[in-house]
């Protein structure tokens, strides 16, 4: 019993993590109905520029620049990426282009690790909870905690604001946007911002939870996050939540009491069954009519 509660604690903390990284996809795709493709390498800079600055910079201090610079990143992909090519007839151009941006960003931090990963600074040394006979990881806890709180954050931007009521509007509608006097390219750029913070934020919890950046992981992420965004439903940021935590669940479930090789292969799993069962995802149906 205590290794499945174990288990299940770390499916929830890093679902949590799957869950902020697939909101990303959510915003831009909800907004532009397209893939952004090197989301994945853009979590890889966040938690990379982080452990790369940490003997540089005091450790809370390179956090946040990761951060930042995550955020920079996710911006300039729109600027040379994404702005030139929305207005093409080529429906995949934009997300070719973002994939050949990530695999860029991945052979950069291939060279400066020298091909190796990076430790992550432990900053977080917090001695373990007991809740009876059950040891709780202080570190998840505190991970979880900060992944659950920026999803509820991005969660209300999109629902509460002004900047989300143009998202809003602008996936129904951009030309309609545009007449109603809504500055369609600062929104989009707002949307590119939040996307590749919450990445560069997950990236963060990912490092400090397991303690290494492998800058080669960035494809691989950014595959989970599509599947958690297609668990969920396409477009859909609760479900995006939803479908993070179920992925995790399952994942370190079945990676700890039936197979240790299931962690690459239950997310693929996953996916077909759910799909099988409802093609539209977990909360595809009840919201499909739900943009953001």
């Amino acid at each position: 019993m205590e290794q499945v509660v174990s288990y299940a604690a770390l499916g929830v903390m890093l679902g949590a993590i799957y869950a902020l990284l697939a909101i990303g996809y959510t915003l831009v795709f909800g907004v532009l109905r397209i893939l952004n493709l090197a989301h994945g390498d853009i979590f890889m800079v966040g938690a990379f520029v982080a452990a790369f600055m940490a003997p540089i910079l005091a450790p809370w201090l390179a956090i946040p620049t990761g951060i930042l610079v995550a955020t920079f990143f996710g911006v300039a992909l729109y600027f040379i990426v994404f702005e030139p090519t929305k207005s093409k007839e080529a429906e995949f151009g934009p997300a070719i282009g973002s994939l050949a941006f990530g695999l860029v960003l991945e052979s950069v931090g291939g060279y400066l690790a020298g091909g190796y990963s990076l430790q992550f600074p432990a900053l977080l040394r917090l001695p373990d909870l007991y809740v009876g006979k059950f040891q709780i990881s202080t570190v998840q806890l505190v991970v979880l905690l900060i992944a659950l709180a920026a999803m509820v954050t991005l969660n209300l931007i999109t629902k509460r604001t002004k900047i989300g009521r143009s998202m809003r509007a602008i996936a129904e509608s951009e030309q309609a946007s545009r007449l109603l006097g809504i500055n369609v390219r600062r929104v989009i750029v707002a949307v590119f911002a939040l996307s590749s913070a919450g990445a560069g934020l997950a990236a963060v919890l990912y490092g400090l939870r397991y303690g290494v950046v492998d800058p080669y992981y960035g494809f691989h992420i950014g595959l989970i996050g599509l599947i958690v965004m297609v668990l969920g439903g396409i477009g859909n940021i609760i479900g995006a939540m939803v479908g993070g935590i179920v992925l995790g669940l399952v994942q370190m479930l079945a990676t700890g009491l039936l197979w240790s090789g299931a962690q690459q292969v239950v997310p693929w799993i996953v996916l077909v069954v759910v799909l099988v069962l409802f093609p539209e995802g977990l909360l595809g149906q009840r919201h499909k009519e739900e943009k953001l």
